[in-house]
């Protein structure tokens, strides 16, 4: 794999982290502007991927924050869990206890080891 796709990869992942954050003014902004779109769609061209036909026309940053509401925090339990242990949970059919349970503190071990943390 060259610089490139390295660099349109660590791009994508930067945009998908910005994208899965509860919206405040930097995405509300970024999709209102059509800046965005402009990005996923530079993105994907970048690593040889199509987006559908019309990929991001009309966006709205209106919606943004009660969708993720419904999304990933949801009444009383979200529509999708961004947290794996949630699913993993799911699978071992044991409740999930977030950022608690063997999945998680896995994750969290092998984090540090490679230098990564929150104080």
């Amino acid at each position: 794999m060259d610089e490139i796709d390295w660099a349109a990869r660590a791009t994508a992942w930067e945009l998908a982290a910005l994208s899965f954050r509860y919206p405040g003014p930097e995405l509300e902004g970024a999709v209102a502007s059509g800046e965005w779109a402009e990005a996923a769609r530079e993105i994907a061209g970048a690593l040889g991927l199509a987006l559908p036909e019309g990929f991001g026309a009309g966006a709205s940053a209106e919606g943004l924050r009660p969708e993720a509401t419904r999304l990933f925090v949801g009444a009383p339990e979200p529509a999708v869990s961004p947290y794996e242990g949630v699913w993993r949970a799911a699978d071992d059919g044991v409740q999930a206890l977030l950022f608690v349970n063997p999945h998680s503190m896995e994750v969290e071990r092998f984090m540090r080891a490679c230098g990564l943390g929150r104080p």
